[in-house]
């Protein structure tokens, strides 16, 4: 029997999201065909919180881990009447990744990786991976090995070369290095393969002009008419990036038939189904995607958007898919090596992200009162030492 999985990913938008939001749609995308409940579900967030609390992580990202944690048990409870455990859970700074595990005593081990992909490799952008081994249901004493890599690469109609170079420094430099020593990369051949993101490709190389707003799809626009939204797939950078061999090599993609997902003013979605809220100085663009390493057995059974969660300028994109209860051997060769020194950049990103961290924590909310609570209170004892310099001086 195949092991089935349910794989998401969000851009929160930075904000935090009431879990009555995400449950009751949450499971829409799941196919109607599958009579078992997914093995796995598979949550990819990015900007998942303000850049304070990301890059600080630790107890700052737990109210944010608790609302998908939360909406998870909430749908897991009313569609299969079942709980499920989070087994693996980490994030580069704005970019994090979930799982949760139908029954976790399957669960053999679990590898993380991660790689800052912004300024100075911090993570305002990146990738942070985990891989599994998991028991087979039907033979325990067998494993398949999943990797599952949530992704956020560079911004911008015209930032095509970086988010395809951003692509390269993902393979070259987010490694699974387990206790022995033992390094892989994110293409393994004996590993099955997700990538879920905000990828950012886009649907133009420049930003649109004033009056191109009123050429974006609607709802009730027809297949046939030039502004039908597969239309506007043709400029799809990513599937032109991806058939030229410039990034996602040996990846591929099920069929898009969903609308664009970005960019939606939030304020705007309430009338979903009459009109698409498109925010005005963006082309509306495919820019959450699932991806994935074909191999012998693995089955995409539904691919997707979830309108229906709406709070964020992104859409939610699903897809359940299903892969064989037997170990894979891909023969595929990565198109770059684990780059030397890897793991001494991410460490040094990681100190600067907990210095930028701390100081947009200072400048920002609470902590501006912080702030200014140690100015003064810097000010006043400077004054006091001041006057007790002064006054000694006088005595001399």
């Amino acid at each position: 029997m195949p092991i089935s999985l349910y794989l998401i990913t969000y851009n929160c938008a930075r904000l935090l999201h009431p879990p009555s939001s995400l449950s009751p749609h949450l499971f829409s995308a799941l196919s109607p065909l599958s009579s078992e409940p997914p093995s796995l579900v598979v949550i990819s967030l990015q900007e998942i919180a303000p850049l304070a609390a990301s890059f600080l992580g630790g107890s700052q990202l737990t109210s944010y881990y608790a609302t998908f944690t939360s909406a998870v048990r909430t749908a897991t409870r009313s569609a299969f009447n079942e709980d499920y455990a989070l087994i693996a859970y980490n994030n580069v700074g704005l970019t994090a990744i979930m799982v949760f595990a139908r029954k976790p005593t399957l669960i053999k081990s679990v590898t993380y990786a991660a790689v800052g992909l912004g300024f100075l490799s911090m993570g305002n952008k990146g990738a942070v991976g985990v891989r599994l081994t998991h028991n087979l249901p039907s033979d325990p004493s067998k494993t398949v090995t999943l990797t599952f890599v949530s992704a956020h690469l560079a911004p911008h109609e015209h930032n095509i070369s970086a988010r395809n170079a951003n692509w390269e420094s993902l393979v070259k430099n987010l490694v699974f290095a387990d206790p022995a020593g033992d390094e892989q990369s994110v293409y393994s051949p004996s590993s099955y393969l997700f990538l879920l993101g905000d990828l950012n490709y886009r649907t133009s190389s420049s930003r649109p002009g004033e009056l191109d707003y009123l050429v974006y799809p609607q709802p009730q626009d027809r297949i046939n008419d030039n502004t039908h939204y597969l239309q506007l797939f043709l400029q799809d950078q990513l599937s032109i990036e991806r058939m030229a061999g410039r990034a996602f090599q040996g990846l591929e993609e099920e069929k898009i038939t969903f609308p664009p997902t970005y960019k939606y003013i939030i304020s705007r979605q309430e009338n979903e189904g009459e009109y698409w809220g498109w925010s005005k100085n963006r082309w509306p663009s495919w820019t959450d995607r699932i991806l994935y390493l074909p191999a012998d057995g693995v089955v995409v059974r539904n691919y997707t958007s979830i309108p229906q969660i709406r709070g964020s300028d992104h859409q939610v994109v699903a897809m359940h898919a299903e892969v064989p209860e037997a170990p894979v051997e891909v023969e595929l060769v990565a198109p770059w090596g684990i780059q030397e020194g890897w793991r001494g950049r991410r460490a040094t990103a990681r100190k600067l992200e907990v210095i930028v961290g701390v100081l947009a924590w200072l400048l920002g909310g609470t902590g501006r009162g912080v702030l200014f609570a140690l100015l003064v209170g810097a000010a006043g004892g400077w004054w006091v030492v001041r006057a007790w310099v002064q006054g000694y001086r006088r005595l001399e």
